[in-house]
């Protein structure tokens, strides 16, 4: 497809950047921020580790921090089977982007992942709602975007608050992703605390997103 022939493409460019960096001996941010690309792209898990630790060892030694340190620290946040791991990863990043006096969409998705991270109630919450407070002051309604309401209407003990949340959430998987399984759940849970005949509309529509998903997944 387009997006992973662009992903190829991308890898090339960078391993051939590289190359070049190499034999003309050159170490520099533009090297660091190379390794970094070429960790977030990858699907090798083992492989993007080890691209994003050499772009942060790069960063330090040089003493550079910019935007896409802040992605590695990231980056290494996400491939990582450690949660403590992750969450300082992810606290690097928000360093990152504190320093550098930066608050954008990937702040907001850094917050979220944090959110997702934490086993503590009251800790996700705090994440999530300024994952939110970020986007909304952006003008950002993306998946992170969503799974953070759909997670503040978990959280929340309100019946009025978890339907606003979980409104909310629905409202922006329908933009980006109306069929995938976490629209499923919010239906589920919107069933769950609404009165017939919303209830049951809910829950049908919850069955049908599993119903294609699952559709989906057997063709695959």
């Amino acid at each position: 497809g387009v997006a992973s022939d662009s992903i190829e493409y991308k890898q090339k460019c960078f391993e051939r950047a590289l190359q070049i960096h190499d034999k003309l001996s050159i170490e520099n941010e533009t090297t660091a921020n190379i390794y970094s690309n070429l960790g977030v792209i990858s699907n090798d898990k083992r492989k993007a580790r080890a691209h994003l630790e050499k772009a942060l060892e790069l960063y330090k030694k040089l003493g550079v921090q910019n935007a896409v340190t802040a992605i590695a620290h990231y980056g290494l946040g996400l491939v990582s089977d450690n949660v403590e791991e992750s969450v300082d990863q992810y606290r690097r990043a928000l360093d990152v982007y504190k320093s550098l006096g930066v608050e954008n969409e990937n702040t907001g998705n850094t917050y979220a992942s944090i959110g997702m991270a934490l086993e503590a109630e009251e800790e996700k919450a705090s994440n999530f709602e300024k994952a939110v407070e970020i986007h909304e002051k952006n003008g950002v309604a993306n998946f992170y975007t969503a799974n953070s309401y759909m997670n503040l209407g978990i959280c929340s003990n309100e019946k009025d608050k978890k339907q606003d949340y979980y409104m909310k959430a629905l409202n922006i998987y329908k933009t980006v992703d109306p069929e995938c399984e976490n629209a499923a759940l919010v239906h589920y849970n919107l069933g769950i605390i609404s009165d017939t005949p919303s209830k049951i509309n809910h829950y049908k529509a919850a069955l049908s997103i599993h119903d294609k998903l699952k559709l989906d997944n057997e063709t695959k």
